[in-house]
């Protein structure tokens, strides 16, 4: 990050440091960002900030392939999201 423009890298610079209080020992060790992401929770503290960033998710099926989402498009309501049976997130 030290590489790049201060205005490049805010958003990434933020969420560094948010990550650094975030959950327990335990929870940093278990949890992964793309299930954070896909659970959809109101109370996660990394999506708003993705968001803020105007994140772009990648989405994959086997049948169907590579998609693109805008987080801002992702979710959908109260722990919904557009993701298919038979997508994950990259």
């Amino acid at each position: 990050l030290a590489l790049k423009a201060a205005h490049t890298t805010r958003g990434l610079t933020a969420i560094r440091h948010m990550l650094s209080w975030f959950a327990s020992n335990h929870i940093r060790n278990v949890a992964c960002v793309g299930g954070n992401i896909v659970t959809a929770s109101p109370i996660s503290d990394l999506n708003p900030m993705l968001l803020a960033c105007q994140a772009i998710l990648r989405v994959r099926s086997a049948a169907r392939g590579l998609r693109e989402v805008p987080i801002k498009d992702f979710f959908l309501a109260y722990r919904r999201v557009d993701l298919q049976p038979d997508e994950v997130l990259e």
